[in-house]
């Protein structure tokens, strides 16, 4: 890794020297955090704290920091996509590991507990609506962490190649790559539900295969889940964040896992009747695991 210092115009901040986007500082941020893609939903999590310490928001990014089960946690909301979790990522680590006055990174880097809670939607006609999938590994097709020059991993190693063998034929085959989330935490959350493969799409409605007035590509992501398969793991179901999670938080050294609740099953095209309800009880069985 670079020890030179970053320069001003790489390592922004804002005038109270917090970093650009997250509005934080060193020190606000716990080093366990759960991750959520939807603003509203930092409430629902920090509403299961015992205290909330830290408040903050900046564009639509909303940060709690407090206690849960006498533990130090945060919760932050991404927004929606790959691009966002790639900002996110970048400058959570940056609190933890980079000294802001120096510009420099620390010698000792932190490794920190990053748990995503999301929703997807289901691929596997037996997986109904309301069930929880964790994340094992997640095949991206945004390209998003082909733009770092990543050090060499077992395991992703091998798994990002049966993902390319797999989608070798598919049309953006180039953007496609492979993450693995962190053992530990998949064996620890796993009791909540599913485990298996997540395709991380690069939208909502073409590239999750919704059809409304421009036709579409011939051959959808979807046309491929039975032939991705890794350490005897299938293709569960599909989202929009998880593979940049997995990914580029495992190879900054942090631990990662992303579960999901599904609100919809594309194959049977059921759908769960009260989502909201059904993710605040979600919310507090995963933080029971975490804390």
């Amino acid at each position: 890794m670079n020890n030179q210092p970053l320069s001003e115009s790489v390592f922004l901040l804002q005038e109270d020297g917090s970093v650009y986007h997250l509005g934080l500082k060193p020190g606000e941020l716990a080093e366990t955090v759960v991750l959520v893609g939807d603003p509203d939903r930092v409430g629902m999590v920090s509403a299961y704290f015992d205290e909330v310490e830290l408040v903050k928001q900046q564009r639509e990014f909303v940060t709690h920091t407090g206690y849960f089960s006498g533990q130090r946690l945060s919760v932050v909301s991404t927004g929606i996509g790959t691009s966002n979790v790639d900002i996110v990522l970048n400058e959570i680590d940056a609190l933890h590991n980079i000294d802001f006055t120096s510009r420099q990174a620390k010698p000792e880097p932190v490794s920190l507990n990053l748990i995503r809670i999301g929703t997807c939607g289901s691929l596997d006609p037996e997986v109904e609506p309301g069930a929880a999938i964790v994340s094992q590994y997640a095949a991206g097709f945004d390209g998003a962490l082909n733009h770092y020059a990543l050090p060499t991993n077992g395991q992703s190693d091998s798994f990002q190649q049966t993902v390319r063998r797999v989608f070798q034929d598919w049309p953006m085959h180039s953007a496609v790559y492979g993450a693995v989330a962190d053992p530990s935490w998949v064996q620890k959350l796993s009791g909540l539900g599913v485990a298996g493969i997540t395709l991380t799409c690069s939208g909502f409605y073409a590239a999750q295969h919704r059809e409304w007035r421009l036709p579409l590509c011939d051959q959808s992501v979807f046309s491929y889940i039975d032939q991705l398969t890794f350490n005897d793991a299938r293709v569960k179901n599909f989202e929009m964040e998880t593979a940049m999670l997995l990914g580029l938080g495992g190879f900054l050294g942090h631990r990662c896992a992303s579960v999901s609740l599904a609100v919809v099953n594309r194959i049977t095209e059921k759908a769960l009747a009260h989502p909201k309800a059904a993710m605040h009880d979600f919310i507090g069985r995963v933080l029971n695991l975490v804390c």
